[in-house]
């Protein structure tokens, strides 16, 4: 009778072969347990090059969010595949910490077709840090690495920052711990929570009307993200220990926002693009009204733009432009509007008020008085 066998089916010497490549790779048998985890997966996966792995099951080894549901082998020799490609799952390092990865599945079959194994090549990927860390300044960065400290804390995140911002923050906290967006549960005013406590996942309690949407009887093992406008000192919070997560304004990541706002108008819609002349007016508009604003804007204009968004896009009609709409909620829109104007001008002039006088038409004494009246400051 011939007994299935690794071996027989990727070589004695294979092993010695994937110790010398420049990829992760992890060799199975039928059983699904391990046979072979080359040096560079076990550098991956935290696993020392001495320590016994061999005739593990896969699953406690690499502790993958998608095992038990998911599991890529199985789709594969249910399906009769010859190859899985670029599977996206999350494995665990051997400190718990998560791994994000791109898996390529090969099973191996014996000359009578029978599961034999298989072979699993892991590649690590950036993970989704959503549309405000998508930048590549040292701030943004800054913000990334803590929040890679954060994922292995139970602590309950304060994320003190605008709304919108504090959201998508706490979304890609999540999603750095492995979890599913099934997972991520926002709490919303003046409604029950109803979710299914296990497996656990991410409760994030917003503001709102300047009030933390709270929820007392938090599920065992969930984590806890608060979106504040502030630290939100003395009032009462869920778990032991927070830890604060202050988000830098928008001005601050000035260098980061054509980026921003473009991975802000991807996720409004997968298929929305801005041209470069869009980019450059919404950049205005983003710092002086915010991205809640500027996302709003984009989803106006979409309507119109059959997915790709210009200027004239964001200027419907020609005359009600995206600035129109925020300055009628002004008291005096006139004054708002000559305020904005000048704001405008200035930040072009590099605050030179003699260029900002001259490109105004007024003399540089009518731009100072001008200042005073609206209370503006560099």
């Amino acid at each position: 009778m011939q007994t299935p066998s690794w071996t027989k089916a990727v070589g004695e010497s294979f092993n010695l072969l994937l110790d010398q490549i420049n990829e992760a790779v992890i060799v199975l048998d039928g059983q699904r347990r391990l046979v072979h985890v080359n040096t560079r997966a076990r550098r991956l996966l935290g696993y020392r090059e001495d320590e016994q792995l061999d005739r593990k099951r896969c699953k406690l080894t690499t502790k993958g969010a998608d095992c038990e549901s998911a599991c890529p082998l199985t789709f594969a020799l249910e399906t009769n595949l010859e190859e899985v490609t670029d599977f996206e799952t999350v494995y665990h390092s051997r400190d718990g910490c998560p791994i994000p990865l791109q898996v390529t599945i090969i099973p191996l079959r014996d000359d009578r077709g029978r599961s034999a194994g298989a072979v699993e090549i892991l590649r690590p990927t950036e993970p989704d840090f959503g549309f405000f860390l998508a930048g590549n300044s040292v701030i943004a960065d800054g913000i990334r690495q803590r929040l890679k400290e954060l994922v292995s804390s139970r602590e309950t995140v304060i994320v003190v920052g605008d709304s919108l911002e504090s959201l998508d923050v706490a979304r890609a906290l999540h999603r750095l711990s492995g979890l599913s967006n099934e997972r991520f549960v926002e709490v919303q005013e003046n409604e029950p929570l109803n979710i299914d406590p296990w497996p656990p996942g991410t409760l994030y309690q917003g503001c709102y009307n300047g009030q933390v949407c709270r929820v007392d009887d938090i599920p065992t093992g969930w984590r806890v993200v608060i979106g504040a406008s502030s630290n939100l000192d003395g009032v009462s919070l869920p778990g032991e220990a927070q830890s604060f997560l202050r988000l830098p304004s928008l001005a601050e990541l000035k260098e980061d926002l054509p980026v921003i706002l473009t991975a802000l108008a991807h996720q409004v819609d997968g298929r929305t693009r801005l041209t470069p002349a869009a980019i450059e007016y919404l950049l205005t508009f983003a710092l002086e009204n915010g991205l809640g604003a500027s996302r709003d804007a984009m989803v106006r204009a979409l309507g119109a733009s059959g997915g790709t968004i210009d200027v004239a896009h964001l200027c419907v009609g020609g005359s009600e432009t995206v600035y129109v709409e925020e300055l009628l909620q002004a008291s005096d829109p006139l004054a708002a509007s000559e305020a904005c104007l000048i704001r405008e001008v200035l930040c072009r002039c590099g605050w030179r008020m003699q260029e900002a006088a001259d490109r105004l038409g007024i003399s540089r004494v009518t731009l100072w008085r001008k200042l005073r009246e609206h209370g503006i400051e560099k």
